[in-house]
């Protein structure tokens, strides 16, 4: 993978974690709207829908599987931070694979050795 597509997956991964924050939010709103209107007049939406209890669940499901997911997402992601030190491991980690790093980590290695041999 490029650097330039992980650098800008990087930055997306800062923007996801901040949606599933705001999911999470607005899933913890719909719940709390529904237990409430459904615990202030359960008797009067007995009387109105016999499946009311079927319907306000459902949306409790849905809600709160929805903002699980969202944290879960939202917790596992990694920071922007954090993807940007792993490009830079990837990026090091090419450039020492190369020969020409090959070639000067030798080349370092015989002067140092030269210059241990000169002071003993």
């Amino acid at each position: 993978m490029s650097i330039a597509l992980f650098i800008y997956l990087a930055d997306l991964c800062g923007s996801i974690s901040g949606l599933c924050g705001a999911i999470c939010i607005v899933c913890a709103i719909v719940l709390l709207i529904c237990l409430l209107t459904y615990a202030s007049n359960h008797e009067a939406y007995c009387k109105t829908d016999p499946n009311i209890d079927k319907t306000v669940f459902k949306y409790v499901r849905i809600s709160v599987v929805t903002a699980f997911v969202a944290a879960l997402l939202g917790t596992f992601l990694p920071s922007t931070n954090t993807m940007y030190m792993i490009a830079g491991v990837e990026a090091a980690k090419s450039v020492t694979e190369t020969p020409e790093f090959q070639k000067t980590r030798q080349l370092l290695n015989n002067k140092l050795d030269d210059l241990l041999k000169e002071k003993k």
